[in-house]
């Protein structure tokens, strides 16, 4: 007996409703604004131009300390984005970057981030590829599956809210925003000066701020903040 076609998935959402029962599942717009930055960002592949251990400041203008972009994929294994948002994970990637073995325990007890990670279609969960037809995503052996994820305190890698797709979608804008207005030179010369900030101060030296937090519907490729940026001992503005 022939097997009965699928309906495709609702473009419009909400996806991993059933993943997150008593919270706020992600959105249709929400999602396909993530989507579509994160499919450009592995295009701009940045993980060409920046090393893991060189991470990325991201000011938020609601939030402290500012969040910690670890770009994966210089190795040639993982390729993604991590954000280290509370002030514990940016000590633990800060240990990684010294060399210093971590504590691992009390870093998945006390740790919160969001993730991209691109991943082959053989290893997706049913609720990835179905949202990936959603977004007509290309059913291709390549690993350039998008794959979005949070970790909390005490909890494993899960699934995103809508709250955390939006802090998400500033991080890609910023992100995007940074890969597509700077030359290699300029990298370079930005992750030479990269210091960790102190656990006293909680500002980094060198660091450059999110897009405004605009709702992906109203638009999903905000422009580059109006905001001056810190480098080194000379400030450059996007003015």
């Amino acid at each position: 007996m022939p097997k009965r076609p699928q309906a495709k998935p609702n473009p419009d959402g909400p996806f991993f409703a059933n993943r997150l029962k008593g919270e706020s599942p992600l959105t249709g717009p929400t999602a396909r604004a993530i989507y579509q930055l994160a499919n450009r960002l592995h295009d701009l592949a940045l993980w060409n131009r920046i090393s893991g251990d060189d991470p990325l400041w991201l000011a938020r203008p609601d939030a402290e300390p500012p969040a910690a972009v670890s770009i994966m994929g210089s190795g040639g294994e993982i390729y993604g984005f991590k954000f280290y948002e509370n002030a514990y994970s940016q000590d633990f990637l800060s240990h990684l970057q010294t060399g210093d073995i971590p504590d691992l325990s009390r870093f998945m007890a006390e740790r919160q981030l969001l993730s991209v990670e691109y991943e082959f279609r053989s290893d997706l969960r049913a609720e990835d590829k179905s949202f990936l037809e959603a977004m007509s995503h290309p059913k291709t052996r390549m690993g350039d599956n998008p794959v979005f994820r949070s970790a909390h305190p005490g909890k494993m890698d899960w699934f995103i809210t809508e709250e955390e797709g939006l802090r998400l979608h500033a991080y890609l804008a910023a992100l995007k925003w940074f890969a597509e207005s700077h030359t290699n030179a300029q990298i370079d010369a930005l992750t030479r000066r990269a210091e960790w900030p102190s656990s006293a101060s909680k500002t980094a030296p060198t660091k450059w701020t999110s897009a405004p937090r605009h709702h992906p519907t109203s638009n999903p490729n905000p422009p580059p903040p109006r905001h001056r940026y810190p480098l080194s001992s000379r400030h450059y503005s996007s003015d």
